[in-house]
């Protein structure tokens, strides 16, 4: 059923709530909280949709638009080592490899209005219009919106107002009110350009990212406690659902529309201590141990505002102490965007100062798995650790290298600390800036021409969407990780 011509006639509306939950979303579907979207899926279709736990949302993004897995479009994460210097250092749009689908739909012929898609790579020359980091949960770079055609970004900021600025979630909030009423702008912002853009532009095609119900569930997830009114992250679900309504509206009849979120939220019980327990193993030097603990230390005591509030001289200092200290040791912990933690052993022929020979790779993972998977919480006794993942073992693309090399599944229940025969006791820092974090499940109603109505339907992958939405266009998106979804389709 799928044809390489442009499908004449058919548009496709995607609405994204991004960063929601897929538990709450249909629990207040049931509750009869949500009557626009539930709206929809009395004409469509429910399905949940994975993308890989260990990595992280930037990952699902960039997954999401190129239909790539993150070995081949190499964004696992917004940071990664840098196996010459040891430093952690960022990535931004232009590090991502692979084509958004929406630019193989442009090609073909259709029409196309993207908004706000967060880290993926951009289209170029479309056939219509894209705006990229206005009021997307982070942007790529603070201040800098990005849009093709270029001028269109002078428009919408003269218009709608600028950037929303720094990331909107970094600080776990106390009192509700100001988070809450943030989100609802970016929200509002989010709306009025959509609707401007569905009357200034005759789209086959249109994208639009709410990224407001992302930046509510990190910061008040602590705050949530189920789907009633009161409840800050429920109450801005409400909210996006009013939106949607208000985006259909202008919208108006004839459109297959697809409501979705690559990924969940749920609480998150860190900080990690991967890292606490590789010094330990490891028998790193005093000299290493303190730096490292220092810079631990730095990180997840003192509170961030003041952090940011330093000179950048201190910053440089202690990310060049940490970089040094890496460089020290047999293995380490990177970063991961997720509720994993990430090891990195530091190899001979890879990383610049390696210290573990290629031949002696398999058995030193091997020890880290065991180590880890021993690991107990202080107080229960149950399993700290529900699974180690070798990367090579799912991942062998061009940019596998550049992953970390065993990812940490942390049992999520809230821990005083870990302990083992070998590691002994360690115990978790305050809580981290975020109290709620991305799970692996994401949900995706549709609805209207082309789309088969029936039972819920599971497996759909974070790849897929992108081929899904071309076969409904006509489209098809070439040399993808992912397929079209048959069962959600009904061409004929």
């Amino acid at each position: 059923g799928v044809r390489t011509v442009p499908l004449v006639g058919r548009r496709v509306l995607m609405v994204a709530w991004d960063g929601t939950d897929h538990e709450l979303v249909r629990a207040m579907l049931g509750r009869g909280d949500l009557p626009v979207l539930a709206g929809l899926l009395a004409e469509g279709r429910w399905a949940t949709m994975h993308s890989e736990p260990a990595l992280s949302d930037v990952a699902a993004w960039a997954s999401f638009a190129t239909g790539w897995a993150a070995d081949r479009h190499g964004w696992a994460d917004v940071a990664r080592l840098d196996p010459e210097t040891y430093a952690i250092v960022r990535l931004f749009r232009r590090d991502v490899e692979g084509m958004p689908f929406w630019q193989h739909i442009s090609d073909a012929g259709h029409t196309v209005t993207v908004l706000d898609v967060p880290k993926s790579p951009m289209g170029h020359d479309l056939q219509g219009a894209e705006l990229a980091d206005w009021v997307s949960h982070r942007p790529d770079l603070v201040g800098h919106v990005h849009a093709d055609p270029p001028e269109l970004v002078d428009e919408v900021v003269a218009r709608f107002g600028p950037d929303h600025g720094q990331e909107c979630s970094l600080v776990r909030a106390t009192d509700a009110r100001d988070p809450v009423a943030a989100a609802e702008g970016r929200a509002r912002q989010s709306l009025a350009l959509t609707v401007d853009q569905l009357a200034a532009r005759d789209a086959d095609l249109v994208i639009t990212v709410l990224g407001s119900g992302h930046c509510i569930g990190h910061g008040l997830w602590h705050l949530h406690e189920g789907p009633e009114p009161g409840d800050p992250v429920a109450d801005h679900y409400r909210l996006l659902d009013g939106v949607l309504g208000e985006i259909l509206e202008a919208a108006g009849a004839g459109w297959t529309t697809l409501v979705f979120s690559n990924r969940g939220m749920a609480d998150y019980y860190s900080p990690d201590l991967t890292d606490e327990l590789l010094l330990r193993i490891g028998r790193a030097p005093a000299s290493t141990r303190w730096r490292q603990r220092l810079v631990t230390a730095w990180q997840h005591w003192v509170p961030i505002r003041l952090r940011q509030a330093l000179p950048d001289r201190w910053h440089r200092s202690a990310r060049a102490g940490a970089d040094q200290a890496r460089s020290t040791r047999p293995w380490f912990a990177v970063p991961t965007g997720s509720r994993c933690g990430g090891i990195r052993v530091n190899l001979q022929g890879r990383e610049r100062a390696g210290l573990v020979a290629p031949e002696d790779l398999d058995a030193t993972l091997d020890r880290l798995a065991t180590a880890f998977e021993g690991l107990v919480d202080v107080d229960t006794g149950e399993p700290a650790v529900t699974a180690v993942q070798r990367v090579t073992d799912q991942w062998t693309g061009p940019h596998a290298d550049r992953m970390p090399d065993l990812y940490v599944h942390w049992a999520q229940r809230p821990s005083r600390g870990v302990r083992s025969a070998e590691i002994g006791e360690v115990h978790r820092h305050r809580p981290g800036p975020r109290s709620g974090h991305h799970t692996a499940e994401g949900w995706l109603v549709a609805a209207g021409a082309g789309i088969s109505a029936g039972a819920d339907l599971d497996g759909l992958d974070v790849h897929d969407l992108g081929p899904t939405i071309g076969a409904l266009l006509g489209v098809v998106i070439p040399d993808g990780d992912g397929r079209v979804v048959d069962e959600l389709l009904d061409l004929d």
